[in-house]
């Protein structure tokens, strides 16, 4: 319960104005957490009772009779701190944070659907995060198709809500796993500002229900050399194509939007920098000697060190607009992927290649040749040992295929 008490400046070690007096202060304390809320008086010391008396007429007396207006002031402190004391009564959830955003008239009963649009702009407007912009945004309008126009109130996700949308995700092909885990932080994050006191059912679910294993794919070695040694018209797209996908395979299987915005600069001393897009981590490794029969097309003396290395991205094109950037890595990567698909028919690989692929089958490789797990997730820079068993567990153990024909012949 939220307590109230009017106090002078100097109690807070204010200075006082020019004419000696300090301004007048509503303390207002929730959950042991004190917040000051001035009103539109100051008086002097002087004229100050810090410990009031309650007059015949139910108003603490904390101006003295001396100050020429202290029965207005007096009123005006008593029904300040009744409607600071309605305001908070009338919350639903009561944290210093909503106290504060009422008294100020800043609160709002936000929905989860208004507070999740919010999170978008600020994810929106920062430069760095136009990834996770773009994985929530994705989550946030499969989430208004499904309400089709109607709002989604932090007192509707229950259970009831949780199945219904399962259910709506699993009729599209989909089983919402992916769509809970990114609902979960935004519910996480205002139950942290205070506007919801609820369980997060959406964590809860998402850790309920695990997520159908799909199998990686990944190319063998003697499929890769299939591509390396493919004959392609020299620097047409899907020649340029190939050399991509090869040379993230030797990048430590360095993600597309990685490859893409890799510029010149950070291809130093026979090594590669770079700041991973996905995760925001530092990567620097050694570019292997293999890998300079592709790259050494791509480097040339005289270029800009602010050039891009592959030609997809254009060197003239303004990029710092995070919404514009995330499209033209979308389109340019499911340029690159169909091209893809094309080199895959002539190489005659059965397979459905994408650009990912390469970190698949860098990731198989490593673990064929050094099987050192945690030499592995520092290649793949992953947040632990555990994320690296699981990623390599979707990979296809050729170990256990030559262990079958140890077995059968």
């Amino acid at each position: 319960m939220a307590t109230f008490k009017a106090i002078l400046g100097s109690t807070l070690n204010n200075k006082p104005k020019a004419d000696g007096t300090y301004t007048v202060y509503i303390r207002v304390t929730q959950s042991r957490v004190p917040q000051y809320f001035s009103i539109s008086y100051s008086v002097k010391e002087k004229d100050w009772n810090h410990s009031p008396r309650m007059g015949d007429d139910g108003v603490l007396k904390h101006v003295r009779k001396s100050h020429p207006n202290h029965a207005k002031i007096n009123q005006l402190i008593s029904d300040t701190i009744e409607e600071m004391r309605d305001k908070i009564n009338a919350l639903p959830v009561k944290t210093p944070m909503r106290v504060k955003e009422a008294i100020k008239n800043e609160a709002d009963d936000k929905s989860f659907m208004a507070f999740y649009a919010e999170r978008l702009e600020v994810f929106k407007a920062n430069p760095n995060d136009f990834r996770r912009w773009k994985r929530y945004n994705s989550v946030y309008n499969n989430l208004r198709k499904f309400l089709k126009g109607k709002d989604l109130r932090f007192d509707e996700l229950t259970h009831e809500f949780v199945d219904k949308y399962r259910n709506h995700r699993l009729k599209l092909g989909r089983n919402g796993n992916t769509d809970f885990k990114k609902m979960s932080p935004i519910l996480n994050e205002a139950i942290r500002r205070g506007y919801y006191d609820g369980p997060n059912l959406l964590m809860e679910e998402a850790r309920r229900v695990k997520r159908r294993k799909k199998r990686k794919e990944a190319l063998t070695l003697a499929e890769l050399e299939r591509l390396k040694n493919l004959e392609l018209p020299e620097g047409s797209l899907i020649w340029h194509v190939r050399n991509f996908f090869i040379l993230n395979f030797y990048f430590h299987g360095m993600r597309a939007g990685d490859s893409f915005m890799l510029k010149h600069r950070q291809i130093q001393e026979g090594r590669i920098f770079y700041e991973m897009e996905k995760t925001e981590k530092l990567a620097s490794f050694k570019i292997p000697r293999d890998a300079y029969y592709f790259l050494n097309h791509y480097l040339h003396p005289d270029v800009s060190p602010d050039q891009f290395v592959f030609p997809f991205l254009s060197n003239d094109t303004d990029y710092s607009d995070a919404t514009f950037l995330v499209k033209q890595l979308e389109s340019k990567t499911a340029l690159v992927n169909k091209y893809l698909r094309k080199i895959a028919e002539l190489a005659e690989i059965d397979k459905h290649i994408t650009t990912h692929v390469a970190r698949h089958t860098f990731a198989s490789f490593a673990r064929d040749r050094i099987g050192d797990i945690s030499k592995i997730q520092a290649f793949l820079k992953h947040s632990s040992i555990r994320e690296t068993e699981i990623y390599l567990s979707d990979l296809t153990d050729k170990s256990l295929d030559e262990s079958t024909d140890e077995i059968f012949g």
